[in-house]
């Protein structure tokens, strides 16, 4: 695959009112379950919905199940950074052949993408993928070292820094060290043990996709998540923050993906939540009060596994009003074994979104992070929990 041209028509497409429809795109894999009439709704937990969680490098593919049942439109796909150990990344494609597999275009979106955030694409004739698969890599640290370059040069830039990284001046080390003493190795006299120089740049792949990815007539929602890894991202609780499988040096980057569902209903916002915290249990999500009330909680899902959206279909009985999704007096929560594990006003969650929920359109919560409710206190970002419209493509 040779040179490739830009992704410049990469678009973040801002979500305007719907007209009423009654499609159902339900996600392969799995079982419809009608929520209830009160404010809790059922899971739909009977499969990984979408695809499966996508092994690094491994191509993706369905679970399996019926087709869905809502018919095709505009493709979009949704791509949200959920790399628990990089602050920002760029994304470069590449043809997902090895660790050193060879990228086209230039790294976008210009100057990274921040954590917890999203780019949708909805013009795939701009990434020339020439019918082949592909596979996105990451690009984490100090981005300004690859700015201007192609994703050819910037690829191999940041794979030399990650393989070699500087040496790092005694002084600047002072006090840099594992908290906790990960592995249960301390320095001299039972200190922790010092940490090695953080590499300027990292590099990581995620799975590979096939090239009707963007041409499926599906609004598709990736999201990257687990960790790049790296000999100085070393922590007590690393496990808890990258997945049971972490180590510095095996990483457990990957990705998630699946279908949205574009059901909607004139009058009545629609919401789903995804699962994309490899650490965590199977979570609830919900709207709820953010001091003592009387008013009933509003459950989107519970008892969610990872890699699951749900409910399937949609709950389509209330308003943004009725959830309070436009108020800073009620939050969005995420619960795990039953305790508030993560909490923060509607109004935050979708200013840092850039979204605003309006009736008759439908949105998906993404929660994505360490596990939910560990403390942000190691090289791992803090919990977080997003919201994207399910229609990107959607013009009324």
């Amino acid at each position: 695959m040779g040179a490739r041209g830009s992704t410049g028509r990469l678009c973040a497409v801002v979500a305007i009112a719907a007209a009423c429809s009654t499609e159902y795109n339900k996600p392969i894999g799995a079982r419809p379950t009608q929520p209830s009439t009160g404010g809790r709704a059922n899971t739909g937990s009977g499969g990984v919905a979408g695809f499966a969680t996508i092994p690094n490098g491994g191509l993706s593919s369905s679970t399996g199940g019926r087709a869905p049942d809502e018919p095709p439109g505009d493709s979009a796909l949704t791509f949200v950074n959920g790399v628990v150990d990089a602050q920002s990344v760029l994304l470069c494609l590449t043809t997902g052949e090895g660790p050193n597999s060879p990228g086209w275009g230039s790294p976008f979106p210009e100057g990274g993408l921040e954590y917890g955030a999203s780019l949708v694409v909805t013009d795939q004739s701009s990434l020339e993928l020439d019918g082949q698969p592909f596979a996105p890599a990451v690009i984490a640290g100090e981005l300004e070292l690859v700015r201007g370059m192609d994703c050819e040069e910037a690829l191999a830039t940041a794979r030399a820094e990650q393989a070699a990284p500087p040496e790092a001046d005694p002084e600047e080390l002072e006090g840099e060290t594992d908290a906790g003493g990960a592995g249960g190795e301390g320095g001299a006299g039972g200190a922790p043990a010092r940490l090695p120089p953080k590499p300027r740049l990292r590099v990581g792949s995620l799975p590979m996709l096939p090239p009707e990815t963007l041409a499926s007539g599906r609004s598709l929602l990736m999201v990257a998540v687990g960790c790049i890894g790296g000999p100085a991202y070393s922590a007590k609780n690393d496990v808890l923050a990258c997945g049971a499988d972490y180590r510095p040096d095996r990483p457990t980057l990957s990705a998630v993906a699946t279908r949205m569902s574009r059901t909607r209903l004139a009058g009545r916002v629609g919401f789903q939540a995804l699962h994309a915290v490899t650490a965590s249990p199977p979570l609830d999500v919900r709207s709820a009060p953010l001091s003592d009330s009387s008013d009933p909680t509003m459950w989107i899902t519970t008892q969610l596994p990872f890699g699951v959206i749900a409910p399937a279909p949609p709950r389509l009985e209330f308003t943004v009003l009725g959830y309070r999704a436009n108020t800073s007096a009620w939050g969005l929560q995420v619960l795990a074994n039953g305790s508030v594990m993560y909490s923060e006003p509607w109004s935050d969650v979708t200013e840092r979104s850039g979204v605003t929920p309006v009736d008759g359109r439908n949105y998906t919560v993404v929660v994505v992070g360490p596990a939910v409710g560990l403390a942000p206190n190691g090289f791992w970002n803090p919990s977080r929990a997003v919201v994207v419209d399910s229609d990107p493509a959607y013009v009324e």
